[in-house]
């Protein structure tokens, strides 16, 4: 039996507190990451309603927002299913990790979020063009 401190490969050695693994990331970074992604999610959505559907719907022609219409809502299902997928994986990946507490999950939220909002204002709109033709 060795007198004094613990020498490695002892119980008691093998069981010490290893350091903080830099790899995980704390609360408010993943809440800073979730805002991030909630404003780029916001973001590429706004785009694509003003790049896409603003324009054909205000103009007031039928002719000319219906087809736009289909389009955006085409590519607004595609962006939310991708968003949707990504979001599910990110999730399931970190999930499996067992991270602690909830703010890990606000990437995710923040991406789901930040597409159906604007989401919103393009139904608005729809539904304004409708009313008026």
């Amino acid at each position: 039996m060795p007198d004094g401190p613990c020498e490695q490969g002892s119980a008691p050695a093998a069981s010490a507190r290893t350091p903080h693994s830099p790899a995980r990331l704390s609360d408010s970074s993943y809440l800073l990451t979730g805002a991030a992604v909630f404003v780029l999610a916001l973001t590429v959505q706004f785009w694509l309603y003003a790049w896409m559907l603003q324009g054909p719907v205000r103009s007031g022609d039928l002719e000319q927002a219906r087809p736009a219409v289909t389009r955006w809502v085409k590519t607004a299902l595609v962006y939310q299913t991708v968003v949707l997928v990504a979001s599910g994986a990110y999730v399931v990946i970190l999930a499996s990790g067992h991270p602690r507490g909830l703010a890990w999950v606000a990437p995710a939220i923040g991406a789901v979020i930040g597409t159906a909002l604007p989401l919103q204002l393009a139904v608005v709109t729809i539904m304004r063009t409708a009313r008026r033709l």
